[in-house]
Formats: structure tokens, C-alpha cells, sequence
């Protein structure tokens, strides 16, 4: 038995030299996968189109995916001489350079991502669901899904899962694609804790919405407006209040008529450039070449320039624009919170009221855009009195006074109110939570927040004991100077989760409550982008598994190779000719 042990390790098996061969060939083919695989990885996470129109041999262009292949192939010996091998191969032999083969590992790599983006849902535990719908280029209605959470480290994640088509805006129906959605992805609906969407009737609904739907289900699912929606509203409403606001900067520059916050950057270049613009208009009006619609139009939007009520709504506008789009943009950043949030729009109504007492400082501004100092005499009309109705005795404003009454304090009066009345659903979801971001309340006042939170979150949190551990808690980040919430619920991570467990929870579903849904929108971009009008017949699958690459790809650059690869091995048997 030694002996024949020894020969076995000299000489080997009978089959050795077999092994050997298929061991090489493995080790090859797993090579040429390698390189697939970070072809297809590189393709998706950018969002780029693999195949072109022509993929056959003779073609000068064959797509991006094999352009991408031959470009690493001029520093790849290795995959030069495959390609210079296989590339040619025929139907029905082995190469791995198909189309097939790419849309496998596609799937396979969104498969993945998927499965780690549920692990980490259910891992925090709560999270907040945000969805919205548009339609595509090839006019289906797609529903985004996005769930909201705080990860192990404390970081707050807005988590792509997938455009849902769907046939009907009913709430009704939205609820059961919501549900099902849910079901599929084996997440509780229990644990929601937040839920945001636009401020359209089917979705925020106080009755039949699909907010209140969702509350039958889980009591604790509270609904936040969406806060950048909120702005917009808030925009158009003080335009609509005050028709030469919005008309006159219409008449000079075109503005997007969905996104509010948009016009901000159309205003700044008219503020910043209303002198050169004047004088282009001017320069077009009499051009000889131009035709006589155009040089119409120009004369007439230069005549506009020189009105003194055109510089001073430019100058208006552009303040307070620039300030509403700031923090729009805030807001819709993942890590904001509703604290932040409502103090930001909170701070914004007070700039406003600022801008309001203070004309005169917009009249010094809009002094270095025009040489006009005058307002523009307007006829003034007359009001028909009633027979039993003596008249005279009504208030006769100067041109001035009457631009400032009518049209400036409108404006800001409009945005104040509509600000303030908004804000109100936020501030009443802070209320509850006031314990620990707004210093030492009166015991009244305290033991109202503690009662509130431990009777709205009675399964997550231990009630005995919730109050003592929030006194606490608040004496020690007093001493460590601590106001943030987000850095609260860090500093709690770092080693006190068994000192603080309650606040813990607490701190986590309150960073989990959405305060904007821009995730959703930014979600549309990649839609338009993926499918466009030169792929519209793409798979919904497909166009999920691009989408979820596409938007999530910091995990799918964590992917393994080898692990891909083996799962790609054990799909379906393939048999390579020797």
C-alpha cells in the first residue's frame, strides 16, 4: 500500500492528464469571463447602451459592449488571441462574446444587487416607502419604488428597487401594487414607519388617498409631504396672485412650466445680464436679415427692458428664487432630515418677510440694470358704484406706491402664508420629537412628547423605562454639545446601544421619515435615459435590471467576479468543442 501511494504521487492518476486539460480549460474560460464581466459591470453602472443596430462581424461598428472588448484586447495578449480565435466562431459555438450571454449576467448582477439592497432593509428594521409614477417613451406608466433607511454605520439610505407598470392612478390600485411589491420582496409592511409622495389628491389623500390606505395597514406609517413639491406650490401660487410677476418675466425669457425651482438659473442669467440681453434684442430688431416675425418680437421684448416695473421683478424674482432653490436642493439631498428641513423653510419665511420691509434696497439693485427711473404711468380704471353708493373717498396711490401694494408685497404676502400654512404638517410631526432637539422643555410639555411617542411606537420601545432614558440622554448630549440628529444617532451607535436602547429606536425611525421624494425623480432621469426612443421595445425586466445597475452602482462595484462567474456556471449546462 506504501508503494503503491508512492507511485501515485510520482505518476498520478490514470485520468492526470485529463484533469489537467480540463482543469486548464476551465481556468480559461473562467479568464475570458473575468474580462466579460467587467465589461458588462463597467457598461451598466454607467448607463451606456451595450448592443448597437449592427452586431454582425462585417460591421465597422458593433456596439459598446464589443468595442469595449476589442479596446482591452489591444493591452490584453490574452483576450486578443481569444478574440482572434472565437471571434469568428459561428452559431452554436462557444464563445461568450453573444448578446445572450451579456443579458445573463446582466440579470444575474441585478439579482444580486437586489438581494443585498433587501438584506440591508431588513437589517435596520424600519423604513419609510417613496414612490412616484411616470410615463415612458413608449407611454406606459411606471411606478419607481424607493424604501428609505438608516443603515448599520448610521448612514441614511434612499434604496432603488424597481419600476412597477401600471395601469390605473387609483389609489385603490396603488395600494395593492404597493402591497404586493412588499410581499414580493418578503419586507414587512409593519415596520414602515414614513411615507412621502407628491401632493397630487390619489396619493396624499387625507381620506382616500393612497397614504391613508397604507395607514389602515400599519398605524405608523406617517405620511410627510413631499417638502420640494411643497416649494414649487408655493411659487406658482405667488405668481398666479400677481399676473404682471409671472407675465412679464414669461414675455422676456421662456421657463420650464413643471419644475419651479428650475427658473431660478433662467432669472440669475436675466439679473446678471439684463444690460448685454437688451442690447442683443435690440441688435435683432433691426437686423436686415432676420425676418419680420422675429425682429417683431425682439422689439417688443426690448421695449419691455425698458420699463422700470421689468428691472424691479427681475431684481424680485431673482432673490427671492435663489433662496427657494437653495433650499429645494437641501431638501432633496438623501441625508436631510425633517429638523433641518423645517428649520431652513422656517428661516426662508423670515427672509421673505425681510425682502418685503426692504424695497428700497431692490430699487438700489435694479438702479445699475436701467437708465429708466420712472414707473409706468397706467390708466387708472373706474369703478362702477352701486346706486345706493357715494363715491369719491377711495385711496389714490402714486405709481410706486401702487407697484409696491399690488405686486412686490403681494408676491412675498403669498409666499409668507403659503409657507407658513405648509409647514404646519411638518411641525406637528416634530412635536413628538421636540424632547431632544429643542433644550429643556417645561415638565408639561415633556411628559406630553414622552406620552405621545411611547403611545404611537408602543411595539418598538420599552415604555417603563423610555422616559428616565430620555432625561437622560438629553443631560448627556447637552454635556457633549451634541444637536444634531444624525450625529445623535452616531454617537449612540458608537458603543451606547445598550445604554440608550430606546432612544436608539427612536432617533433611527426618526431619521428613517422622508422629508422629500426627489429620489423618485432622479429615478425618472435614469427611465428616460435607459429607454429611450432608439430602445422602447426594451423588457420591463431588462429595463429594471439596467435602472437598479445604473442608480445603485456602489454595490454593484463591491460585486465578486469569481462568485458571478459561478453562479453564470451553474445556470445551465455548456458544453465547450475541443
Amino acid at each position: 500500500m506504501f508503494a503503491l501511494k508512492k507511485r501515485s504521487v510520482i505518476l498520478g492518476r490514470i485520468d492526470t492528464q485529463l484533469a489537467k486539460q480540463l482543469h486548464g480549460q476551465q481556468n480559461y474560460w473562467r479568464e475570458v469571463l473575468k474580462r466579460i464581466v467587467a465589461t458588462v459591470k463597467l457598461l451598466s453602472s454607467l448607463g451606456i447602451a451595450f448592443r448597437g443596430h449592427r452586431e454582425n462581424v462585417d460591421s465597422k461598428r458593433r456596439g459598446n459592449f464589443f468595442s469595449c472588448i476589442q479596446y482591452l484586447s489591444e493591452f490584453d495578449s490574452f483576450l486578443k488571441n481569444h478574440l482572434e480565435r472565437y471571434d469568428n466562431a459561428g452559431s452554436g459555438n462557444v464563445s461568450y462574446l453573444s448578446h445572450s450571454v451579456c443579458d445573463e449576467f446582466i440579470a444575474l448582477m441585478a439579482n444580486e444587487v437586489k438581494q443585498h439592497l433587501i438584506a440591508e432593509v431588513k437589517e435596520a428594521m424600519y423604513y419609510s416607502i417613496i414612490v412616484d409614477s411616470t410615463p415612458d417613451v413608449a407611454h406606459i406608466d411606471q411606478l419607481t419604488f424607493i424604501l428609505r433607511f438608516v443603515d448599520e454605520k448610521g448612514d441614511i439610505k434612499e434604496r432603488f428597487f424597481g419600476f412597477i407598470p401600471i395601469e390605473s392612478h387609483d389609489s385603490a390600485y396603488l395600494e395593492n401594487v404597493v402591497l404586493e411589491n412588499l410581499r414580493n420582496y418578503s419586507i414587512e409592511l409593519k415596520y414602515c414607519r414614513g411615507q412621502t409622495y407628491d401632493n397630487a389628491s390619489n396619493m396624499s389623500g387625507r381620506y382616500t388617498g393612497l397614504q391613508a390606505r397604507l395607514k389602515e395597514h400599519c398605524k405608523t406609517a406617517t405620511y410627510v409631504p413631499c417638502a420640494s413639491h411643497t416649494l414649487n406650490l408655493i411659487g406658482n401660487c405667488a405668481a398666479e396672485a400677481c399676473t404682471p410677476a409671472d407675465s412679464d418675466i414669461k414675455n422676456v425669457k421662456r421657463i420650464s412650466d413643471t419644475r419651479w425651482s428650475a427658473r431660478a438659473d433662467a432669472v440669475a442669467a436675466l439679473n446678471l445680464n439684463y444690460k448685454e440681453i437688451q442690447k442683443s434684442l435690440i441688435e435683432i430688431g433691426e437686423h436686415a436679415n432676420e425676418k419680420p416675425v422675429y425682429k417683431l418680437e425682439a422689439k417688443s421684448l426690448a421695449r419691455k427692458f425698458d420699463e422700470y416695473e421689468t428691472a424691479v421683478l427681475t431684481v424680485i424674482w431673482d432673490k427671492l428664487l435663489q433662496r427657494i432653490n437653495s433650499v429645494s436642493k437641501y431638501l432633496q439631498d438623501t441625508q436631510a432630515n425633517l429638523l433641518k428641513g423645517s428649520s431652513l423653510l422656517k428661516s426662508l419665511t423670515e427672509f421673505i418677510n425681510e425682502v418685503r420691509k426692504n424695497f428700497q434696497d431692490i430699487e438700489t439693485e435694479e438702479n445699475l440694470m436701467t437708465d429708466n427711473r420712472q414707473y409706468k404711468e397706467r390708466r387708472k380704471r373706474k369703478r362702477k358704484y352701486h346706486f345706493d353708493e357715494n363715491k369719491g373717498g377711495e385711496a389714490c396711490h402714486e405709481e410706486k406706491q401702487s407697484f409696491i401694494i399690488n405686486v412686490h408685497n403681494v408676491i412675498c404676502d403669498v409666499l409668507i402664508a403659503e409657507l407658513t400654512q405648509r409647514s404646519t404638517t411638518y411641525n406637528n410631526i416634530l412635536n413628538d420629537f421636540q424632547n431632544f432637539f429643542y433644550g429643556k422643555l417645561k415638565e408639561k410639555a415633556f411628559e406630553t412628547c414622552v406620552t405621545n411617542l411611547t403611545t404611537k411606537y408602543a411595539d418598538d420601545i420599552e415604555a417603563h423605562y423610555f422616559k428616565d432614558e430620555v432625561k437622560h440622554f438629553i443631560k448627556y448630549t447637552k454635556n457633549e454639545k451634541v444637536t444634531n440628529p444624525m450625529h445623535m444617532y452616531k454617537l449612540i451607535k458608537d458603543g451606547l446601544q445598550s445604554t440608550f436602547p430606546n432612544v436608539e429606536t427612536i432617533l433611527n425611525i426618526f431619521l428613517t421619515l422622508p422629508i422629500c421624494n426627489a429620489s423618485g425623480e432622479r429615478s425618472f432621469s435614469v427611465l428616460k435615459r435607459v429607454k429611450n426612443y432608439l430602445r422602447n421595445s426594451m423588457s420591463q425586466p431588462h429595463l429594471n435590471e439596467l435602472s437598479l445597475l445604473f442608480i445603485e452602482n456602489d454595490v454593484v462595484q463591491e460585486l465578486d467576479y469569481e462568485k458571478m462567474i459561478d453562479k453564470f456556471s451553474k445556470l445551465k449546462a455548456r458544453k465547450v468543442a475541443f
